[in-house]
């Protein structure tokens, strides 16, 4: 398969990708997270690495139709509030 055949194919790929959403996945860094709303329109989130929320912060996570997808283990140890 010639070079052109093989970046024509990857771009197809990358097409469809993005058009069913799987590109489109926000990234979060390890650390501490501050005063941060995760959305439904930002869903899939993708967490590298441990993340904190300190005291006096928060994390809120608006409610979704459907299932957040969060990526690699997962180990929760919260205080929910209603806002």
């Amino acid at each position: 398969m010639s070079l052109r055949r093989h970046l024509l194919v990857a771009l197809i790929v990358c097409v469809l990708l993005a058009a069913l959403g799987v590109a489109s996945a926000t990234t979060i860094a390890g650390g501490n997270i501050i005063n941060q709303t995760w959305t439904p329109a930002a869903n899939p989130y993708l967490v590298n690495g441990d993340i904190a929320v300190p005291s006096g912060a928060y994390l809120r996570i608006e409610a979704a139709p459907g299932p957040y997808t969060v990526t690699g283990d997962l180990t929760v140890a919260a205080v929910a509030s209603r806002c």
